[in-house]
């Protein structure tokens, strides 16, 4: 929701995300995240200035945001259907692992290729993930994508139970269940963004406590 303006500050409509505060230093509020950065001044034309630099840094943010959307939707195109038309959770984590993490494997050599999974927080915040987790996130899925307990439909109404399942052998080592956690939950996170399925059920898996 667009922030109220005061009479005298409706010449601000003009700059989207651009306020001042009531000591008359202009700031700026990000149209996605709704996160606040002061610009450190009062002066209009400066305000402008600077409202304008970041302006475009946001719109070439919000531009490849969209473009990353669009290459999820698509990638979900390459994963194979069961017999019954359904999308296995084994299945959609191996093109996931490909083509979003960009890891693959050929005869038995690794590839890596770019990788479209962004850091949500910290100083990598919107870049690719680092190297580590990438690594992490790659034997995480080949783990997962080769047991047979995976082998069930990614919008399976009873999937809480099957992916309990899936991770119960690692249960009693908290570190590498809560580590197949995180990558099963980017994996849903992908499917719910590309609407393969309307909801990320690890949202209802508890933490295994270290």
């Amino acid at each position: 929701m667009a922030r109220s303006r005061k009479p005298e500050n409706e010449w601000l409509q003009s700059f989207p995300g651009l306020y001042v505060n009531r000591y008359g230093v202009f700031f700026v509020v990000h149209p996605k995240t709704g996160r606040r950065a002061t610009l450190d001044t009062k002066d209009r034309p400066s305000a402008i200035r600077r409202w304008t630099a970041i302006s475009q840094s946001w719109e070439k943010e919000i531009n490849q945001w969209r473009s990353d959307l669009l290459v999820a939707k698509l990638s979900a195109l390459s994963t194979p259907l069961d017999p019954e038309g359904e999308v296995l959770l084994c299945d959609y984590i191996g093109t996931w692992r490909t083509n979003v993490l960009g890891h693959e494997i050929v005869d038995g050599s690794i590839f890596w290729s770019e990788c479209k999974v962004l850091a949500l927080r910290g100083p990598s915040l919107g870049k690719p993930i680092a190297s580590p987790t990438r690594r992490d996130y790659a034997s995480d899925c080949q783990q997962l994508e080769t047991s047979s307990d995976a082998r069930f439909s990614l919008s399976d109404p009873d999937s809480v139970r099957k992916i309990r399942k899936l991770l119960s052998p690692c249960i009693s080592k908290a570190n590498n269940y809560n580590g197949l956690k995180a990558t099963l939950n980017k994996v849903y996170l992908h499917a719910v963004d590309n609407g393969t399925v309307q909801r990320n059920p690890i949202v209802d898996l508890r933490k295994a406590v270290v």
